[in-house]
């Protein structure tokens, strides 16, 4: 399996663990529920879409995660979900795309006919992974509260372009977390997050390299405030 692949799987298992990534890609629609995603066309023939989503206004939010551009074939496919989608649930079908590779010149829709195909695009490439690490530093030094929004915003840096590797995103937010982040529960999400990701996409030394690192990062850290609350104390 390529990295890309690899990265479409982990991109699509971050958005099904932890569905507000999709306020960071632009659906803000209220969710109500996954939907088994096997749809038969014949009799021993099934189509698995990527993700589809239920919504609370009653239409239904489809995902596809794509590390390639092939717009005859994909759209095709993917309009066929869309139909399949609508005559089995009778709902109307919102379809966005999400490239994980560097593709420019997307079109945005092909004529089936007498049908168009107007899925929406997101370009993940594109997005500049130092401007959001820039806006996070300058947070911290203005002392600002790093939200779970924030949070996922890194963890998503993971999957743009930028300067830096991404193993040295990673380190990057391995230090914010384990210095900045007061939420123990968001936290450890965040921790099982990047693990997952650095098990499933680094080779076995990397990946142990990160490990320690945030072993490391998150023991000083409580060393740290253990003997702040003890200076505290004497003070009283």
């Amino acid at each position: 399996m390529s990295k890309e692949n690899i990265e479409d799987m982990i991109f699509k298992d971050l958005i099904k663990s932890e569905t507000r990534f999709l306020e960071i890609i632009g659906i803000k629609e209220e969710l109500t529920k996954c939907l088994n995603k096997e749809l038969e066309v014949i009799p021993n023939k099934t189509l698995h879409p990527d993700l589809v989503f239920d919504t609370k206004e009653g239409k239904l939010i489809h995902i596809e995660f794509q590390s390639t551009y092939n717009l005859n074939e994909n759209y095709r496919r993917f309009a066929a979900y869309n139909g399949l989608l609508s005559l089995t649930y009778n709902k109307n079908v919102e379809t966005t795309i999400i490239y994980t590779c560097n593709t420019k010149n997307i079109k945005k829709e092909l004529k089936l006919g007498s049908i168009t195909f107007k899925p929406n695009i997101i370009t993940y490439k594109n997005k500049n992974s130092d401007e959001l690490f820039k806006k996070i530093d300058q947070k911290i030094k203005n002392k600002k509260e790093i939200t779970d929004y924030d949070y996922l915003e890194l963890i998503s840096t993971i999957f743009m372009s930028g300067t830096t590797t991404k193993k040295e995103r990673i380190h990057k937010i391995i230090d914010i977390n384990a210095k900045y982040n007061n939420d123990e529960k968001l936290k450890l999400n965040t921790i099982k997050t990047i693990i997952n990701f650095s098990k499933k996409f680094f080779n076995k030394k990397d990946y142990e390299e990160i490990r320690n690192i945030m072993t490391i990062k998150l023991e000083t850290e409580r060393i740290y405030d253990n003997g702040i609350k003890k200076g505290k104390k004497k003070e009283n």
